[in-house]
């Protein structure tokens, strides 16, 4: 399934493998737990137990499942995704100067995430051109050419060990 999620650093997200609470980053578990434990104290559904960011040694008290973002299969849940990912595109492109990209996993979970986002886990990257406008169409050529490329490197890097031994 792919993914689409507003991001800084795609790579830095795809090695982390969680997105978590905004206003829950801490610098010690300690720290973390406490806010954590104080959450559950006061009623609050955290599901997820503190996680460290292994990017930036940071912890997080209110952790998601995976990194969220907005899931799709084909061209009508392209669409939704798409719509929903216009409906935040304002906080993350102009407050957070984030920019839209495209994962793909095989794990995840449909609306888990804190907004009923989708989450998903060890997903992989598609670095390419994408924005709040780009139609299903535009994507599926990009992803095409993308393979492409990745395709004809490996076969150049093929022959030039095969012409070694």
């Amino acid at each position: 399934m792919y993914f689409l999620r507003w991001t800084s650093d795609p790579d830095q997200d795809v090695r982390r493998n969680f997105s978590g609470n905004m206003q829950c980053w801490f610098d010690s578990e300690q720290e973390a737990m406490k806010d954590y434990n104080e959450r559950i104290a006061d009623g609050y559904n955290v599901p997820y137990p503190p996680r460290k960011d292994i990017t930036t040694a940071m912890w997080n008290s209110e952790p998601e499942w995976g990194l969220s973002g907005y899931g799709f299969k084909n061209k009508t849940s392209f669409i939704k995704a798409m719509k929903n990912i216009k409906e935040i595109a304002w906080h993350h492109s102009e407050s957070l100067h984030q920019d839209l990209c495209l994962f793909s996993s095989e794990e995840f979970i449909i609306g888990d995430g804190f907004d009923g986002e989708d989450v998903f886990k060890n997903a992989k990257y598609f670095p390419i051109d994408i924005n709040i406008n780009t139609t299903f169409e535009e994507l599926l050529n990009s992803i095409n050419t993308l393979n492409e490329t990745r395709l004809f490197i490996k076969n150049s890097i093929l022959k030039q060990i095969n012409s070694v031994l």
